[in-house]
């Protein structure tokens, strides 16, 4: 599968939507929930955020990108749970950063045009252009005032 970097900012703005201090959301993957209920055990509908993602990506893609945030370091998960049930507990410092630079819509399009030119682009890389992005709006504000 391939990442998708509109799919990861929509994964971050529902953690960080539907995450708190004492409350954390999940993502319900259908192909292990099939497998836990095949075996007889309960399962749980997705929950509303998920089902809104779900209007715009498919399952596997949720899942899939939901996971490069995991092992990104973006979001933090809790592994008590069924295996099909995918717990966040909230955003890493590191998400929350990145969520900061890429929330604006305006600079998420420049970010991905960037992006674009430059062709296969890592996580790194994607951190990287969206600091650049930012620091170019910072400096034009500066320039202006």
């Amino acid at each position: 599968m391939r990442i998708n970097m509109d799919c990861i900012r929509d994964i971050l703005l529902c953690v960080e939507e539907n995450t708190g201090l004492h409350q954390m959301c999940f993502f319900i993957s259908y192909a292990d929930a099939g497998i836990q209920a095949a075996l007889g055990e309960d399962t749980i509908p997705p929950k509303s955020y998920q089902v809104e993602l779900e209007s715009r990506y498919d399952n596997d893609d949720i899942i899939y990108n939901l996971k490069y945030c995991v092992e990104s370091k973006l979001v933090a998960t809790s592994g008590h749970f069924p295996t099909y049930q995918n717990w966040i507990t909230d955003l890493t410092p590191k998400g929350h950063e990145f969520l900061a630079e890429i929330r604006d819509e305006g600079n998420w399009k420049k970010i991905k045009q960037a992006c674009s030119k430059i062709g296969a682009v890592s996580m790194d890389i994607i951190l990287e252009v969206s600091k650049s992005v930012l620091l170019a709006g910072f400096n034009s504000f500066l320039k202006m005032s």
